[in-house]
């Protein structure tokens, strides 16, 4: 890579890395528990992320919804194998729990495109970049994140066992991540635009989600230490060097245009997105592995991504 697309590059990670640092800081210093970062991550949940997802999808073009090519369909197959492949792996062939097996494959097959999406992207693959935020957004937001609540909650006994299976996805698709963006996609297709004051209004709070999500798993890393096991270190390698790396090889073959093999395989090796951390701690399972993937996988990003758009420029 050249100088400049090198700085590009470092411009768009490191601030990522850097929040993560500054919130294990503030936990060594014991200025914040992991008391604090459940509080934090249920005002990410509830709040700030909703609100940032609704006036984020407002603010996307309808043209841009209609206009999604080939690379769409590409990234959107890519990322919820990503996801499919490792749970079925982890839950009959490994013989994980239900819970155990959704969590650990959303870890392996969630990029932070949600949180970093767009200052990461933009610069190393132009305008392109709003169509690949927007098609992961919509995937995660409408099938990923709601199916793995749907399945942690009915592993944990948070759904009834007796109820029917759509009166348990109803109350999954309550949930503030989930309504929120889907109200706005309804409301950009049929056209219907809000006053600009008002997405501001939304914007200010929503702004707050990366780095919120980003400084609470932090000090949360701090309080439970970082650890090198398999459930922390195998989701790192598979979503940083094997799922972008396996794309590359399978678009190649394809023979897709370079443009396109670049946006879908930088889209893919975005690090482990925190949202994976918050559900982590709302069901309170492996939260010291998760966080220590997160940080592990954005670290080790500035390695990976700059090697794979070495290999993709």
């Amino acid at each position: 890579m050249d100088s400049g697309l090198v700085s590009v590059f470092l411009t768009a990670i490191l601030p990522v890395l850097t929040t993560f640092v500054i919130g294990f800081i503030a936990g060594h210093l014991g200025h914040f528990s992991v008391v604090n970062a459940t509080a934090i991550n249920r005002m990410v949940a509830y709040y700030t992320l909703p609100l940032g997802l609704f006036s984020g999808m407002m603010a996307t073009p309808k043209i841009v919804l209609l206009a999604m090519g080939q690379q769409s369909v590409l990234l959107a197959a890519a990322l919820v194998l990503s996801w499919v492949i490792p749970f079925l792996l982890l839950r009959f062939v490994m013989r994980r729990g239900l819970a155990d097996s959704t969590l650990l494959a959303l870890v392996v097959g969630t990029p932070s495109v949600l949180f970093i999406g767009l200052p990461v992207l933009e610069p190393l693959v132009g305008s392109p970049s709003t169509l690949l935020v927007v098609v992961t957004g919509l995937v995660q937001n409408f099938v990923l994140i709601p199916g793995c609540l749907y399945l942690l909650a009915v592993s944990s006994h948070q759904a009834s066992p007796g109820s029917a299976w759509y009166v348990q996805a109803l109350g999954v698709a309550k949930q503030p991540m989930v309504l929120a963006p889907f109200v706005a996609f309804l409301m950009v297709l049929g056209s219907i635009q809000l006053p600009d004051y008002l997405l501001q209004s939304c914007k200010l709070l929503g702004n707050a989600t990366g780095g919120l999500a980003l400084f609470s798993a932090g000090f949360v890393l701090q309080t439970y230490r970082l650890t090198f096991n398999a459930t922390s270190l195998l989701p790192v390698a598979i979503h940083n060097v094997l799922i972008p790396g396996i794309a590359f090889v399978v678009l190649k073959g394809m023979e897709m245009s370079t443009e396109v093999i670049r946006q879908v395989v930088l889209t893919l090796a975005i690090p482990i997105g925190s949202i994976t951390l918050i559900i982590a701690m709302q069901y309170k399972r492996h939260e010291r592995e998760v966080a220590s993937a997160v940080a592990l996988s954005t670290a080790f990003s500035l390695l990976t991504m700059g090697a794979l758009l070495a290999l993709t420029h």
